[in-house]
C-alpha cells in the first residue's frame, strides 16, 4: 500500500513539473507576441513592402470615395486626407486619429466649411495645419472662385478659427504642401505649373524660390513630397495624350552643393503599369513610407496607397548611396 502511494506521489510531482513547464512556454510565448505587435502595426496598420498596398481599406479608403492628399501628425497618432464622397458632394478635409493603435472611423475635420477644401498639411511640429479652401476671405461673404491658403493652430481644446494666409504666399496660389523637418516649404502652382520652395522662419514666408529645370522641365509638373532631411523630392507629372491620361510620379535627389539631380521615372519602382495614375505623394515624418493616390479615370474615384520608401534606394546616384 505504500508502494502504490509512493507511485502516486511521483505521478503528482511529474504532472505538476510539467504543468509548470507548460505553463512557462506558454507565459513566453506570450511575452513574444506582444512584443511583435508593435513591430507590426504602424498607423494601425500591416506595414507594406516594396509592392504597393491600399491603405487602411473600408476604413480610409472607401469603395464609394475618393481619397487623396494625406498628411500626418509628427507623432504619428493623427491623419488628415481629402475625401469626395458620392452624388456629386465637393472635396472635404477628414480625419482619423489611432486609438488603442486602430485608426477611428473618420469624420469631417473640425474646422471645415461647407465647400471645397483641400491640400492640408501638418507643420513639422504638428502645431499647425495650412491647408486650401475656397471659403470667403476676409471682408466678403462669397465663396472665392479659387482655392486660397488657410491654416489653423492647436489649442488645448482641438484647433483654432481658421486663418487667412495673405500674402506674399498666396499671391503665387499655391496648392499642395509638403515640409521638410527644419520647416522648408515646398508646393506647386498651377498658372503655369511649377515647383517652389519657401524658407519659413517665425510663422513669415520668405525667400521663395522657383525649383530648376531638373525638375521643373517635366510636362504639368504637380504635387511636390519632400523627404523630411530634404534628400529627394517627389513630384508627378500626368497629362491628357490620345484622350488618355499618361505619365508617372518622379524623384528627384539634392546633391552635395545644393542642386538637383534630373528627374527619374518612379513607375518602375512602383511596379506600375502604362495604365496606373499614381500622384500626389505625401512622405511620413520618420521617412520610412511614400503614400499616394491611386486614381482610376473611368470611375473619378482614387484610393490612398503606401509603399516603403527604400523602393529608392537603387535609384540614388552613386555618391548618395
Amino acid at each position: 500500500m505504500k508502494r502504490k502511494n509512493r507511485f502516486i506521489v511521483i505521478e503528482l510531482t511529474i504532472s505538476l513539473i510539467l504543468l509548470i513547464v507548460s505553463s512557462c512556454s506558454m507565459h513566453d510565448e506570450s511575452l513574444t507576441n506582444i512584443n511583435q505587435i508593435p513591430n507590426d502595426n504602424y498607423l494601425g496598420q500591416t506595414p507594406p513592402g516594396t509592392t504597393p498596398k491600399i491603405f487602411s481599406q473600408n476604413i480610409i479608403s472607401i469603395d464609394n470615395g475618393k481619397e487623396y492628399n494625406i498628411t500626418f501628425s509628427p507623432d504619428l497618432n493623427q491623419i488628415v486626407f481629402t475625401r469626395r464622397t458620392p452624388n456629386g458632394e465637393n472635396d472635404r478635409l477628414w480625419y482619423s486619429y489611432l486609438e488603442e493603435e486602430i485608426l477611428t472611423i473618420p469624420q469631417r475635420i473640425q474646422f471645415g466649411f461647407d465647400c471645397f477644401e483641400t491640400d492640408a498639411c501638418f507643420t513639422p511640429e504638428g502645431k499647425r495645419i495650412y491647408f486650401n479652401s475656397k471659403r470667403p476671405i476676409p471682408g466678403t461673404i462669397s465663396l472665392s472662385p479659387i482655392p486660397n491658403v488657410w491654416f489653423v493652430d492647436k489649442t488645448n481644446n482641438g484647433w483654432s478659427e481658421p486663418t487667412f494666409l495673405g500674402s506674399p504666399l498666396n499671391d503665387y496660389h499655391p496648392v499642395y504642401y509638403s515640409f521638410t523637418s527644419d520647416s522648408t516649404m515646398y508646393f506647386g502652382t498651377l498658372f503655369p505649373r511649377e515647383i517652389y520652395s519657401v524658407k519659413m522662419q517665425n510663422g513669415n514666408f520668405t525667400n521663395i524660390v522657383c525649383l530648376p529645370d531638373a525638375i521643373n522641365s517635366l510636362r504639368d509638373v504637380a504635387h511636390p513630397a519632400i523627404a523630411p532631411d530634404e534628400s529627394y523630392i517627389i513630384i508627378d507629372s500626368y497629362y491628357e495624350e490620345n484622350n488618355q491620361i499618361v505619365g508617372s510620379m518622379f524623384i528627384s535627389f539634392k546633391k552635395d552643393d545644393g542642386s538637383w539631380s534630373q528627374a527619374i521615372s518612379l513607375k518602375d519602382a512602383l511596379g506600375a503599369s502604362d495604365t496606373d495614375i499614381y500622384a500626389m505623394a505625401s512622405v511620413t515624418p520618420d521617412g520610412k513610407y511614400i503614400f499616394f493616390e491611386k486614381y482610376y479615370p473611368t470611375s473619378d474615384k482614387s484610393d490612398l496607397y503606401w509603399i516603403s520608401a527604400t523602393i529608392i534606394e537603387d535609384l540614388k546616384p552613386i555618391d548618395k548611396k
